[in-house]
């Protein structure tokens, strides 16, 4: 007995002792000696980096004890609290000179930023004295977790290297900003999972419970958000003030750094196509510089890496793609991933957590050495970039006008935005036009004329043109039945994404003022009423309003049809707020709410004196209902799609200030969902598994009493589903597509005659329709259906999948949206032909009556990434108005 202890302990500690070696070999940069007074990670928290995975209060702790030993080399600066209330730093490092200089360094890359007004000779003199500030970020998605020591190992080297040429260097000629955790909740979430589940010896097999995380895992935020993908709506803390802090230094060079699977090796640039047509051809020679040093250490190292493959520079969203609208270079990092301390390839190999903490490690330092050896050329690249866009040399339209007419609000919330993005933005001091378009008092205008001019226009316009050859490629691999290489979304146009008019002008003449990102109130606060208030409906101000009064308590109506009040009419929507609905409050409280809640949600509010329309409908009418509080719930937890969950808790959460209930996919099908008024499936697969037959019934049931059930993408899908039957239509398989052979037996014979009939031969039977890689597509609304009430002329979807549906008939329910015509479809990206053919006119948001309730179908996730402000009012008719239309709470 005691034989077979000691032969299993020496066979967990010779595993163990494998699996470390890399960390063992790791002492730090070769030939490079250690100033003793710099603490080591072991010396604060007990383990040396690549030994142990460091949690994100460790990080910090060790961050403070080196700034604590070199506070005349370091500056350790918070930036930005997470949702959970943790501290997002980044720690400068560089030459006590450079530390005793960061404002001065500050203000002149804010000058070379704006070169249009510098003197030649104040370039020259700050491209020679100015140190290359480099941006060195780590962790983004939370469990890609070696980074973080990657951070930490080289905040130790650049602090305690000693007598290497190298380091020294490094020293005296940049300026680091280390941001060791951009995803600090993220990585605790990791953290916790990883050390609750290690055991004795890491395991390393893909489905061992250590490297397998339980949903939602910790590549996400608080809210579930892939922060990689937010830098271009900024809805995020984190990323907010992540983009505040660049625009403070505007370093040369910004790297992310990622993980990848496990079977892949290391990543770093020149990118794969396609690149953003606004990317530069000097910066991509400025990418192939980095990329050629990085080589460099990496062959002398031994490491192996690929370049120009999977990463493409196209959506411009990503860390290490929009700083390079603003001149500077990005780049992202990818290591492949133990996900824990150690990982089994398939070809029987195994990548340690040490592996991947040393190859971030030589990346950083490699990239900080390219930027101070071409410190000058690379600052001068920056200026040349930014003086180019001021001077308009990339072409396109002039200016973008932004009429504050309409959704005012959503003006002002887009205006705003582009302020966040360090984009000049200018506001009309009168009212004027320009290129056919009113601008009225208070509009807004974007140039792009501008040092940020390539931006503007990457943001604004609809659609930036891949290469032509890159796409005729494409083309040739969907003929072959390959997918398409593009790794993101093709359409974010910001105009699209918040359903904003933006047109662009050549000409404009009009007396204008700096915007600093504070509109203020669009509308007037309303007066006293006994009568009662109309908020019309369709603007997110007014999707604001309804659900602050339900939250506070009070009544509201709203109205299933249009109606005409004095000389002002009110569109089908809107919202009807009487004092004599209000139980217990006399008419002065209720308007001092009412103001309140106007200010707050700056929704228009307007006080009426009298309830007799001239035109349509009146406040007695069955056509205005009721819209009492629904208490709403959301599937959380397997099988959704994390993003989808975390991105509607969001939206209602945060933009709308509506609380939801998570609860648990399974527990969906328990009792107490007689508790809910409405339910919310996000995308995903296989609910009807996770729910069981029982479970399905138990929903079946609560929506014929009276609930509403909202589907989202895969969430609809399971509502259509045969053997659930709540909505009741299907998916297409593709137009055209081969027909299945019914041929029972063996197959006739037949003669192929030439590529084209053999191609055909090879196709699949009965497919579905190509994937549409994240397409913005416009959907119109039924005129008459209350669902759509509030939109006009249409709203935007993200289309990203296959899912056509068939239309509901008039006997089976309804299509509130259905996308546009053929011609009109895609408003945001590259659409294929045939997509765009059998997409027209199809569904986009369905509802059915299953009993007493409701049955809603979003085609497309409303709330992707919570960028669809102008989708987000067709989303609050079916969670806050939809409960009024059913029987259960008429």
């Amino acid at each position: 007995m005691v034989r077979s202890v000691l032969l299993i302990t020496f066979f967990v500690l010779s595993l163990a002792t494998n699996i470390t070696r890399a960390a063992d070999a790791m002492p730090g940069w070769p030939d490079v000696v250690f100033d003793p007074m710099i603490p080591t990670l072991e010396d604060v928290v007990g383990h040396a980096p690549g030994t142990r995975i460091t949690s994100t209060d460790e990080a910090i702790t060790y961050l403070r004890a080196l700034a604590a030993a070199a506070p005349e080399r370091t500056r350790l600066v918070e930036y930005a609290r997470s949702w959970e209330g943790r501290p997002l730093v980044y720690m400068l490092v560089g030459s006590p000179q450079t530390i005793a200089a960061v404002e001065e360094i500050k203000t002149g890359m804010q000058q070379l930023a704006d070169p249009a007004d510098l003197q030649s000779s104040r370039i020259d003199l700050l491209v020679s004295e100015l140190p290359a500030v480099v941006w060195l970020g780590y962790g983004v998605h939370g469990n890609e977790v070696s980074s973080t020591d990657a951070a930490l190992l080289t905040a130790y080297h650049l602090l305690a290297a000693q007598g290497s040429p190298l380091f020294d260097k490094i020293e005296e000629g940049a300026l680091v900003a280390i941001d060791p955790m951009q995803n600090p909740d993220g990585r605790a979430r990791f953290v916790h999972h990883y050390r609750q589940t290690e055991g004795l010896a890491p395991a390393t097999s893909a489905i061992a419970a250590e490297r397998r995380e339980p949903w939602p895992n910790g590549r996400t935020n608080h809210y579930l958000f892939d922060m990689n993908r937010d830098w271009l709506p900024l809805t995020q803390p984190e990323t907010i003030g992540r983009v505040a802090a660049f625009l403070e230094f505007y370093p040369l060079v910004y790297v992310d750094a990622h993980e990848m699977g496990t079977d892949r090796s290391y990543y770093f640039p020149p990118p794969a196509m396609p690149y953003n047509p606004h990317i530069t051809d000097q910066q991509k020679e400025t990418l192939d510089a980095y990329g050629r040093n990085n080589a460099k250490w990496f062959d002398d190292f031994g490491f192996e890496y690929f370049t120009s493959d999977v990463y493409d520079a196209y959506y411009p969203g990503y860390g290490d793609s929009w700083p390079a609208f603003h001149g500077s270079i990005g780049m992202t990092f990818e290591m492949a991933s133990a996900r824990g301390m150690a990982g089994e390839r398939t070809n029987g190999s195994v990548v340690t957590y040490a592996d991947g903490v040393q190859r971030h490690f030589v990346a950083s330092i490699g990239t900080v050495e390219t930027a101070v050896d071409n410190r000058e050329q690379f600052l001068r690249d920056f200026v040349e970039y930014r003086r180019s866009a001021d001077l308009g040399e990339h072409g396109g339209l002039r200016e973008f006008l932004i009429p504050r007419s309409g959704d005012a609000v959503a003006a002002d919330a887009l205006a705003s935005l582009l302020v966040q993005h360090g984009i000049e933005v200018r506001r009309t001091r009168e009212s004027g036009s320009a290129c056919n378009i009113d601008l009225p008092v208070g509009s807004y205008l974007v140039s792009s004329r501008q040092p940020a001019g390539r931006m503007v226009r990457t943001f604004l316009e609809d659609e930036s043109p891949m290469d032509a050859d890159f796409l005729a490629e494409q083309e040739r691999r969907r003929g072959l039945g390959l997918r398409a290489q593009l790794y993101d979304i093709l359409g974010w146009s910001l105009p699209r994404l918040h359903n904003v008019p933006v047109t662009g002008c050549d000409d404009v003449s009009v007396a204008v003022e700096d915007f600093n990102g504070e509109a203020g109130l669009a509308w007037p606060l309303p007066s006293a009423s006994q009568v009662g208030w109309v908020v019309p409906w369709g603007t997110r101000a007014s999707g604001r309003f309804l659900a602050a009064a339900q939250r506070e308590g009070l009544l509201v109506q709203g109205a299933d049809q249009a109606f005409t009040l004095g000389e002002r009419r009110y569109e089908r929507g809107a919202l009807v707020l009487r004092p004599a609905d209000q139980s217990g409050m006399t008419s002065a409280a209720v308007h001092q709410r009412v103001v309140a809640l106007a200010e707050a949600t700056g929704a228009e509010v307007v006080a009426t004196d009298t309830s007799y329309s001239r035109e349509g409908i009146s406040f007695g009418s069955d056509s205005v209902q009721p819209l009492p509080a629904p208490r709403i719930a959301l599937a959380w937890d397997a099988p959704t799609v994390s993003y989808s969950a975390g991105n509607t808790r969001f939206v209602l959460e945060r933009q709308f200030g509506y609380p939801v209930e998570p609860v648990r996919t399974r527990d969906l099908g328990q009792p107490e969902l007689d508790r809910y008024d409405v339910v919310i499936l996000p995308d995903g697969a296989d609910y009807a598994r996770e729910l069981g037959s029982s479970g399905v019934a138990r929903l079946k049931d609560w929506v014929s009493r009276g609930g509403v059930v909202v589907g989202m993408s895969g969430g609809t899908r399971f509502l259509t589903a045969d053997d659930v039957g709540l909505l009741p239509t299907a998916r297409e398989q593709l137009a055209g597509g081969k027909a299945a052979d019914e041929t029972e037996g063996t197959p006739e014979g037949s003669i192929i005659t030439d590529a084209d009939a053999y191609q055909q031969a090879i196709l699949p039977t009965e497919p579905r329709p190509d994937p549409i890689p994240g397409v913005l597509m416009r959907a119109v609304p039924d005129p008459d259906h209350w669902l759509s009430a509030g939109v006009s002329d249409g709203v935007n979807f993200m289309i990203d999948g296959s899912d056509v549906y068939v239309p509901l008939r008039l006997d089976q329910g309804g299509n509130p949206l259905r996308f546009a015509q053929a011609d009109q479809l895609a408003v945001g990206g590259h659409l294929w032909a045939e997509n765009r053919e059998q997409w027209a006119w199809k569904p986009a948001v369905m509802v059915a009556d299953h009993g007493a309730g409701l049955v809603i179908g979003f085609v497309a996730d409303p709330t992707f990434r919570a960028a669809l402000d102008g989708a987000n009012i067709v989303f609050l008719n079916a969670v806050l108005r939809a409960p009024g239309q059913t029987n259960k709470l008429r």
